[in-house]
This record gives structure tokens, sequence and C-alpha cells, in this order.
């Protein structure tokens, strides 16, 4: 292929050696384990090595949309089949689904979305110190999905039981909106939150004023910590207990630009348009 292309693919398998090789995961049982985490690293390599959008850099660039490697080759592709209710749970043996792409979604997109989510909530570097520990752990040993998030809880020092049954039990969709930006007074504004799909998540939202400065606001859903990107943690949502879709809290300033949800662009939310 054109490069970059044949890069992805070089990286990909080279990530292999060490989920499918040293760690041992059951590709057959667990291709989600294998395949998703290998997708996951491979597009993270190519974001820190190659920038963000390489992806569609070949001989028809002038005629393509530059697109995020991670868009293009993992949330993008399990959006499009959990909007047309063909994801499967990510627990799904590899010679299950009669069709492939159903196989191929759930293996790689899904799961590298999942870890994206992941990344979400605890960053770059929370994610690497959770594999660096989970390898040194469980090399040659053949791990499941329980042994991932055990070592994930025991670095993070949190339950993720939660994140657990949304991402790998499951297929509920992803997708929150900005339903409203308010005026309480002359000095207060208010932002209203609303949960329009079924899976639950912690909140982020950057907020711009007028004058151009940002600020990352965090609604946790109980006591897990808050991500290193996040200025402020606003009183929890406790949407694992309490059913309510909406959440509204107070902003210091009027003067609101833009406010938006998952201002990194990490989660595979279903309605885009909407942040």
């Amino acid at each position: 292929g054109y490069s970059p292309r044949y890069k992805l693919l070089f990286w990909h398998e080279m990530a292999h050696n060490y989920f499918m090789g040293a760690l041992g995961f059951n590709q057959t049982d667990r291709a989600f384990l294998d395949e998703g985490f290998t997708t996951y690293w491979e597009i993270r390599i190519m974001e820190e090595l190659l920038g963000p959008e390489n992806i569609n850099v070949d001989r028809w660039e002038s005629f393509i949309v530059k697109d995020r490697d991670r868009w293009y080759r993992g949330l993008r592709p399990y959006i499009l089949w959990q909007k047309s209710d063909f994801a499967l749970p990510l627990h799904v043996e590899s010679d299950r689904p009669r069709v492939y792409l159903k196989y191929r979604v759930s293996a790689y997109y899904k799961s590298a979305s999942m870890l994206f989510a992941l990344q979400y909530l605890v960053g770059k570097e929370g994610i690497r110190s959770i594999m660096h520990a989970f390898y040194d752990r469980w090399k040659f040993h053949h791990p499941y999905e329980g042994d991932f998030f055990r070592c994930a809880e025991d670095t993070l020092g949190t339950s993720l039981q939660w994140f657990y049954d949304a991402w790998v039990r499951g297929t509920k969709k992803l997708d929150y909106s900005i339903d409203k930006i308010g005026s309480k007074s002359p000095d207060k504004a208010s932002l209203r939150i609303r949960r329009e799909g079924d899976m639950i998540m912690p909140v982020k939202v950057a907020v711009e004023d007028a004058s151009g400065n940002t600020v990352t606001y965090f609604i946790p859903l109980d006591i897990e910590p808050t991500p290193p990107d996040c200025d402020i943690r606003l009183p929890r949502w406790d949407q694992l207990r309490d059913p309510h879709p909406e959440y509204v809290f107070d902003l210091a300033k009027t003067t609101v630009k833009e406010a938006k949800l998952d201002p990194e662009g990490l989660l595979a939310d279903m309605n885009p348009l909407n942040n």
C-alpha cells in the first residue's frame, strides 16, 4: 500500500507480539482482547509518531477529506454498526457470528472504542500505567478480560465494574447531548446535560468564554478519580442508581461562547452533532 498505510499494518502486527504472543490471549474465544487491543495501540502509535490525521494520505490525497486515525479505524465503524443494531457484545467467539463484519466490528472496532473510552477516563499515561502493570503481572499466563479489569482497578484504586458492564457485557448505545445553556442571573449561567442513550459514562464538558479561555468540567458517576485534563470536578451524577436523564450545573460566567462534550473526541458517541 501507499505510505503511511503500510505502517498501520506493520504496527498492528507488531502489537500482536505482545497481546496474542507474550500475554497469550485466546484469540478464538476472546478475539476482542487481541485484535481490539492491538488496533487501539496501532492507532495510538500512528497518532504519536505521524500525527492524528494520516490514514488517508495516498495518491488521491487531494480528493479525500483527511480523517483522524481513531475515527477511521476505530470509532466510526463501530458507531455505524451500533446505529444499525448489528453490534454484538465484546465476548463473542470468533466462529459464532454468521457475518464476518459482525465479528470484525466486535473484535476490532468496539474493543478499540472501549479502550479510547478508558483513555477518556484516565488519560494517556493512565492507560500506559495500566498496560505496563497488566503485562508485568500476566505475561505468559493467558489472561482474560476479568484479569485486565482487576489489574486496571488495582492500578487506579477504583472500581470499574460499571465500565465493564457497559462495554463488555451488552450492546448499549452511548449518546449525551448539551440540552440547554440558560441564564440564571446577570453573573451566572447554567448548562443542562442530557443522556440520550442507555450507556452511562462520566461526563466531560469544555466551556469556552468570549475571551477564548476554556474550562473543562468533570461530572463523575461516583468516586472515580478526576481525569488529568479536567479543571473543575462537579457533584456526582449518580446514573448508576438514579435513572433521571438530566444534569444541570452552574457556570461561573454568562459569556459562554461554546460548550462541548467530549472535547478530545475519544468517545463513540452515537450522535456527535448534539455535543
